[in-house]
């Protein structure tokens, strides 16, 4: 669900996402799975993964801290700022067209059972912030470079920390 703000070009969205899984033993296959932006240092796919069901900014890969859920509630806010555009950035075969700039934030609520079969309870919530470059090669080929920091708090736990930066070049 988004809506247009008041300024030009700038809009605010909320998207959320749920799931459950319906098996009662302890499975990795049937578990859900959290992590960082989403992004490869070269990708083809979107340079906003961040918006995606199980990436969530902050909580690294090799950040030592993963969410495994069997049941979670996820709500994540973003602000999309107007574009800068640019007329003389660059070279001749080489420029950048535009910039775009996001600032998002998030909940996750995760549920799991752990070995025993006690229920294990997580919350977290993250901010982070996205900056998108259209760069142009040779007139027609165009790349987008987008650098990203987030940082995610575990509220279970002290509300602790954890920072990540993104660098993806998406052809």
């Amino acid at each position: 669900f988004g809506f247009q703000l008041p300024f030009n070009h700038t809009s605010l969205w909320f998207r959320t996402s749920s799931g459950n899984s319906f098996s009662k033993k302890v499975n990795p296959f049937s578990r859900f799975g959290f992590a960082a932006f989403g992004n490869n240092y070269i990708d083809y796919l979107s340079s906003k993964m961040y918006r995606g069901t199980y990436s969530f900014p902050g909580i690294s890969f090799d950040s030592g801290r993963i969410i495994i859920a069997k049941r979670f509630v996820k709500t994540t806010a973003e602000l999309l700022l107007p574009p800068i555009r640019y007329r003389k950035v660059g070279f001749f075969n080489f420029f950048a067209s535009w910039s775009h700039a996001t600032i998002f934030t998030g909940l996750l609520s995760a549920k799991d059972i752990n070995i025993s079969g006690k229920d294990v309870n997580e919350n977290f919530y993250n901010l982070g912030m996205q900056l998108d470059t259209r760069l142009v090669m040779f007139s027609h080929l165009s790349a987008t470079l987008s650098i990203g920091w987030a940082r995610a708090y575990d509220l279970e736990n002290d509300s602790k920390s954890y920072d990540e930066w993104m660098l993806s070049l998406k052809f």
